[in-house]
């Protein structure tokens, strides 16, 4: 008797387990995320160019490019560092796929442009840092060599400080005493030169106004002409 009670036990506890609805399936996990496209990943890296688009920009104020362009300040060796160290970062994370590989290619375009601008502007550290990310970001491409080799030149050009005039009486010529200022070494020369003379790569070409200014061809780079101005009077 007790064993047939067991039996029918046992049967109706697996007839009632056979009833219960079975547990439903676990979700489904989400699909992952697209990956980043061209665009997401360029606006991304562009801030890293921020420094040196920053120096181009007009602020309302006199700049220190061409006829005042641009905001004032020069490109730093830290500023420099810092951009191309970050670009090189961002080049290691994105040039395994073809959405980065897209977007290093729209950075370098925005780098062809900060270089164009300034040269225009005549910021030649400015320039050779925007070709060093060129070169980076594009390694073995050879369209910035020309202007490359004018910044090369132009980064070593001395910078002239007019510091007065002499006019000798006996021969009626006019020197001008001139402070010049070597690069990349910042070495200082004094020099004392008339029109014509050359020195330091640099030639005196003429005096303008009432001993205002005097004009200066840099010999590297002929018709580089730029005007010194002398101390306020």
């Amino acid at each position: 008797m007790k064993k047939t009670m067991l039996l029918l036990m046992m049967v109706l506890m697996l007839a009632l387990q056979a009833c219960q609805p079975a547990a439903p399936p676990p979700p489904a996990e989400p699909p992952p995320p697209p990956p980043p496209t061209p665009e997401e990943i360029t606006a991304q890296i562009r801030p890293i160019l921020e420094p040196m688009r920053a120096l181009l920009r007009d602020t309302g104020e006199v700049g220190w490019g061409t006829k005042g362009k641009g905001a004032a300040g020069r490109l730093s060796p830290e500023i420099e560092k810092q951009v191309l160290d970050a670009l090189t970062a961002a080049k290691q994370q994105h040039q395994g796929t073809e959405n980065g590989k897209a977007a290093l290619n729209m950075i370098t375009h925005d780098v062809e442009e900060i270089a164009s601008q300034a040269r225009d502007q005549d910021r030649w550290t400015l320039t050779m840092g925007a070709i060093k990310a060129f070169e980076l970001l594009q390694p073995g491409n050879t369209k910035m060599n020309r202007l490359k080799e004018r910044a090369t030149l132009m980064c070593k050009r001395p910078i002239p400080h007019l510091k007065g005039f002499l006019d000798d009486k006996q021969t009626g010529e006019t020197y001008a005493f001139i402070e010049v200022e070597l690069l990349p070494d910042h070495e200082l020369k004094q020099v004392k030169v008339r029109k014509g003379e050359e020195f330091y790569n640099l030639r005196f070409l003429d005096i303008i106004g009432n001993n205002e200014a005097v004009t200066l061809e840099y010999t590297l780079v002929p018709g580089n002409i730029r005007e010194c101005k002398g101390p306020k009077r």
